[in-house]
């Protein structure tokens, strides 16, 4: 709804319109400022202002690489922050940097494997505030344990929760 306010006092075409409805609505990150979107739709419609007079094709390009610009600047704007994990306490064994994406689900699979299951401590570089959640469970489920305000988590035998971890998912402070 917003972006159909917004896309009102814009000159983007309404087939450019959809697609931008698209990419929001099949986006993971769903929460957009208004000025996130206004900025959003400005470089869009000074996109569409080049296109005219080019060719389709050449004005499509033109759109396709402001939206793969875009999609890499909105999924950007929340990233905030980075953890820390390793498999043995104090930080040390094998330690992994990952950043930090608002309420993403972030599971050791693929290339983080090696962590599942043998996460022994956490620091956590997010700004005052946040908030994440370990789960035991892929998907962010089962068993869990809540973290607030905390900047390491040095043995995770006094959380009762080592070698537990497959997930985790923080939120903004």
């Amino acid at each position: 709804m917003i972006l159909k306010l917004l896309f009102s006092t814009t000159s983007i075409h309404w087939q450019t319109y959809k697609r931008i409805r698209d990419i929001f609505e099949n986006s993971k990150l769903k929460m957009f400022s208004k000025a996130t979107l206004l900025q959003f739709l400005s470089a869009l419609s000074i996109v569409s202002t080049i296109g005219v007079g080019v060719s389709a094709s050449r004005a499509a390009e033109i759109t396709d690489a402001a939206q793969t610009k875009a999609d890499g600047d909105l999924a950007a704007l929340d990233t905030f922050g980075n953890v820390v994990v390793c498999t043995d306490a104090n930080l040390q064994g094998s330690c992994s940097t990952l950043g930090v994406t608002q309420g993403v689900c972030t599971c050791f699979t693929g290339g983080l494997a090696s962590f599942n299951d043998k996460v022994s401590s956490m620091q956590f570089n997010l700004g005052g505030g946040a908030t994440c959640t370990l789960y035991k469970d892929n998907n962010c489920g089962g068993q869990n344990f809540f973290v607030s305000n905390t900047a390491v988590i040095n043995n995770f035998k006094d959380i009762n929760f080592n070698d537990v971890m497959t997930c985790f998912k923080c939120f903004h402070g």
